[in-house]
């Protein structure tokens, strides 16, 4: 029993062993592709593996390891630098638009397209890209008030027509129940209606 236990633990370290050089050359295969979002999720998992494997095994790997860190800083550095030119127009492009803001709905439309622009770049990093992005942000609130405004205006219109088609709906109930049908005057329902319908569209 003891044999077999023993056989089983070995069984599971070499299939350890075995996953975590796969997912050793997998990450090199994306780091030598340039792939940075990738290689550092799968490097995240490669840590994990590798803590799971005794001292002296890790130890075998982690120059290989360190050697792929290093290369994903590289590739992250210079990912910041080429992103930074793209950072900078955006920036541009909301300052223009919070200092001169367009109709609300075609301000709101550029607003979005400039975030989502922005967020495409992925997560800032280091202290001038997170200067950029603080300065992004508050200049995309500044750009969003005016749609604020708006949006809050036809709120409020769309609530005053609510409660005006609420008040000619209790209004018809009313009139409706005011009729004698044996006796009607159609004349006058009809005239009624017609004028209904119109405040109706109307609200």
């Amino acid at each position: 029993h003891l044999v077999s236990m023993q056989s089983e633990i070995e069984n599971t370290k070499s299939e350890m062993r075995l996953t975590l050089d796969n997912a050793i050359t997998e990450l090199e295969a994306k780091v030598n592709r340039g792939e940075l979002k990738g290689g550092l999720s799968l490097y995240a998992k490669v840590r994990l593996m590798l803590s799971d494997l005794p001292e002296h095994e890790q130890f075998i790997q982690r120059d290989r390891i360190r050697a792929l860190m290093h290369r994903l800083r590289e590739l992250q550095d210079w990912r910041s630098f080429a992103e930074s030119p793209k950072r900078l127009i955006l920036l541009k492009q909301m300052k223009n638009l919070a200092e001169s803001p367009l109709k609300p709905p075609e301000q709101h439309k550029r607003l979005k397209k400039f975030r989502s622009e922005w967020n495409s770049l992925g997560r800032a990093a280091g202290s001038q890209q997170l200067k950029l992005q603080k300065r992004f942000d508050e200049f995309a609130e500044i750009a969003f008030e005016p749609c604020k405004r708006y949006f809050e205006s036809l709120a409020d219109l769309k609530q005053k027509n609510l409660d005006r088609k609420k008040k000619i709906f209790n209004e018809l109930k009313i009139f409706e129940a005011s009729i004698d049908w044996s006796n009607a005057d159609w004349k006058i329902i009809d005239t009624k209606l017609r004028k209904t319908r119109k405040r109706w569209q109307a609200s």
